[in-house]
C-alpha cells in the first residue's frame, strides 16, 4: 500500500463536518461488500459521500494532495467492476439518496434521481407512480449514478432515451457541470464517463418520463409476450370479477 494514496488521518477514520451531514473518511478499507462479486480489495482510503456539499468540502480540504499525489477512484454499486487485491487510491463512493419530482404536465413528468438510489428500485417506483420509460430496464443491477456510464439498455430501450441531463463533478478541475444527453456523448453501452474513467463523479441524473402507458415499448421479443399475457389476465379478471 503506497503512502501517497492514503489520506493523512490521525486515526483509522475521521470526519469532516459540514452544514448538513458528517463526511466519513476511512483508511485501509476492504471493499468486499462494495462490489457484487464480493472480491476482497483493500483500498488505501474510502470517502463516503451522502450529499454534494461533502464532495466540495473534501476536495477543498485535500485540494493540494489531489492535485499533486492522490489517485482518485470512483466506485458506485460495484456491479460492473473487477477490483484488484489492493487499490492504491482514494475511493469516492457517491451514496446520495432521493427522488425529486421537478416538473409535471398531463403528458410527462421530470424527475431528478440521486446517484445512490438503487436502479431497480427506481424503476419499480416509477412504474408504481404511473411514469413510463424506464420499465424495460428493470432488474439491471447497480446504482443510478452508474447507469449513464454504461448507457444501460435492455429490450430496445437505452438510458439515453429518457435522460435529460446529468449533474457531475469534474475531478481534475474540481468543478460542477450540468451535462445534457448530447454532452454525455452516448453510444452503445458507452459514454464520456466510461471513456474517461475516474474523471467524473455523477451526483444526480434527470429523466423525462411519460404518463401515458402507450409509450411503453412492448414490441420487443419477450416484452411483447409478457405484455400479452398481462392483457389476457386483465381480460379474464374483468370477465370474472371476484
Amino acid at each position: 500500500m503506497t503512502q501517497a494514496a492514503r489520506l493523512d488521518l490521525d486515526a483509522q477514520t475521521m470526519t469532516i463536518n459540514d452544514s448538513s451531514a458528517t463526511l466519513l473518511v476511512s483508511n485501509s478499507v476492504d471493499l468486499a461488500h462494495s462490489n457484487t462479486m464480493a472480491l476482497s480489495c483493500v483500498a488505501d482510503s474510502v470517502v463516503t459521500l451522502t450529499n454534494e456539499a461533502q464532495l466540495d468540502d473534501f476536495m477543498a480540504t485535500y485540494a493540494e494532495d489531489v492535485e499533486h499525489q492522490l489517485s482518485l477512484f470512483v466506485l458506485s454499486g460495484g456491479s460492473n467492476v473487477l477490483l484488484p487485491a489492493a487499490l492504491n487510491a482514494v475511493v469516492l463512493q457517491p451514496k446520495m439518496r432521493g427522488i425529486h419530482l421537478t416538473a409535471q404536465t398531463d403528458d410527462y413528468v421530470d424527475i431528478e434521481v440521486m446517484a445512490g438510489e438503487n436502479w431497480h428500485d427506481l424503476v419499480v417506483h416509477t412504474v408504481n407512480q404511473g411514469w413510463y420509460g424506464l420499465e424495460n430496464l428493470a432488474l439491471i443491477p447497480g446504482l443510478t449514478g452508474a447507469a449513464p456510464v454504461q448507457n444501460i439498455g435492455a429490450y430496445g430501450v437505452q438510458l439515453e432515451d429518457c435522460l435529460q441531463y446529468v449533474r457531475a463533478y469534474h475531478l481534475p478541475t474540481q468543478t460542477w457541470h450540468h451535462l445534457s444527453a448530447a454532452d454525455c456523448q452516448f453510444d452503445y453501452r458507452d459514454s464520456i464517463f466510461k471513456r474517461t474513467p475516474n474523471t467524473w463523479l455523477i451526483s444526480r441524473v434527470a429523466f423525462r418520463l411519460h404518463t401515458d402507458p402507450t409509450h411503453i415499448l412492448a414490441s420487443y421479443g419477450d416484452v411483447q409476450t409478457v405484455a400479452q399475457r398481462y392483457a389476457e389476465q386483465q381480460e379474464r379478471e374483468q370477465a370474472n370479477p371476484s
